[in-house]
């Protein structure tokens, strides 16, 4: 406004019309570029938030699309003698949750493998050679000089030619070697490679009384039998499927009570010296029966010693319901951007609205097995940290027996205890030094 005033009267400060004009029109032209510089931003950004959206659209479904190729595209090989066991069927419930499932003979008896046959579309390898057949994702500029690369790809691209000549001649079967068996085919009239790989995991289903019997057998048994057959599958990702290890214990213990009060009453007055066998009929020797704590130190060492993975089910439906899940994860590892090694812990692990003290606290409990979510609250409630915790453990006028039993009266419900056996775990847990 002062500029216009001072325009109307050019003869104001000895200032001529031109100097006015001057000043006027680089004002206007800052004002114009200024407009122009704002509006151009505001266009690339814009731009940009609409390629950054088409960009999460096309990710989330090709990923999508690629989850449920890959669940065709992995299928279970089932050891035959699995199928012997009686029950119910394992392949019909299998196959109607979508999953592929062939009877195979593996190496290790009542195991299950998977197998991967894929397309170019998910492992496709290129020119330069650099792309990682493990992942489906292309891997990091190697330091090795031009000439060396050069003559990689040559010799990569005269092995595909000559693989390229017998392209869907060769198969793959699974095997234990020292490695995962691996083979890559390429087809030379529409240039598509086909990936072809047993998944890096075994499965081993084993029956109740095997697992009684190798507990019983000492203290080493069964992690020495499993660490056989992980010796024997090395870089494969052991994990034991046990159905119906409880009711298997618990009926075993009621025969073997059964069998004693049998023996005993046939001591007893009026009853006989000793009870009439017959000939060539032996008495009933008793099953053998480990106790909890033989079970449970039995699995972590398989646990942490061989890092294997333990789930018991209690029935044949909930047996193949985990066979699908984990199925289901192994075919969509690929395509997952995040993995995590700590799959004992999954519940707790995901994200929560509140991250206070007593949720990490109550977490923490949930890890030890046997306490669900409802125990670690109520032990929380009593208990509101770690610390406060191991201070009662500490306490020097208190019993080893007394620490063990510390727990066992907090209430989780109007009729349920924590009871002594969880306490004494717990109690283990927080003052082991082993």
């Amino acid at each position: 406004r002062r500029i216009a005033l001072d325009r109307r009267n050019p003869h104001k400060n000895n200032v001529g019309w031109r100097e006015y004009d001057l000043v006027w029109s680089m004002i206007v032209s800052a004002s114009y570029i200024h407009v122009l510089q704002e509006a151009e931003k505001a266009r690339k950004e814009a731009e940009k938030r609409l390629e950054q959206d088409r960009r999460k659209a096309d990710k989330e479904a090709s990923k999508n699309k690629n989850k449920q190729q890959a669940l065709e595209e992995v299928t279970i090989l089932m050891d035959s003698r699995i199928l012997t066991v009686p029950g119910s069927d394992m392949l019909t419930p299998l196959r109607v949750a979508n999953c592929r499932v062939e009877p195979a003979d593996n190496p290790v008896p009542f195991s299950v493998l998977w197998l991967r046959v894929s397309t170019s579309y998910i492992f496709a390898p290129t020119d330069e050679d650099d792309q990682d057949y493990s992942t489906g994702k292309r891997k990091r500029p190697s330091t090795s000089s031009s000439s060396s690369s050069s003559s990689s790809s040559s010799s990569s691209s005269s092995s595909s030619s000559s693989s390229s000549s017998s392209s869907s001649s060769t198969s793959t079967t699974p095997s234990s070697q020292s490695h995962v068996p691996t083979t890559v085919e390429v087809d030379p009239r529409t240039n598509i490679s086909k990936y072809t790989r047993v998944e890096p995991f075994i499965l081993l289903i084993l029956s109740p009384t095997k697992v009684c019997e190798l507990i019983c057998a000492g203290p080493n048994s069964l992690v020495d039998h499993i660490g056989d057959i992980a010796k024997d599958n090395p870089g494969r990702r052991v994990i034991i499927l046990i159905e119906g290890l409880e009711a298997y214990i618990k009926k075993a213990k009621a025969e073997n009570d059964k069998l004693y009060r049998k023996s005993v009453e046939t001591f007893l007055p009026g009853q006989g010296s000793r009870p009439a066998t017959g000939r060539g009929k032996a008495a009933t020797a008793p099953i053998p029966v480990p106790s909890t704590d033989d079970v449970d130190t039995a699995f972590i060492g398989l646990q942490l010693g061989m890092r294997c993975q333990i789930h018991q089910t209690s029935n044949r439906a909930q047996t193949t319901d985990y066979l699908v899940r984990l199925t289901t994860a192994i075919a969509h590892a690929p395509h997952k951007d995040v993995t995590s090694n700590f799959e004992f812990c999954a519940e707790a692990m995901r994200k929560k609205a509140s991250t206070s003290m007593q949720d990490v606290w109550a977490n923490q409990l949930q890890q030890i097995n046997g306490v669900s979510f409802n125990k670690a609250i109520s032990i929380v409630r009593v208990y509101p940290t770690l610390f406060s915790l191991v201070r009662q453990y500490r306490l020097p006028h208190l019993t080893t027996s007394q620490k063990e039993l510390l727990l066992q009266d907090i209430q989780v419900s109007d009729s349920q205890r924590l009871g002594p056996a969880l306490s004494s775990k717990i109690y283990r847990i927080f003052t082991e030094t082993d």
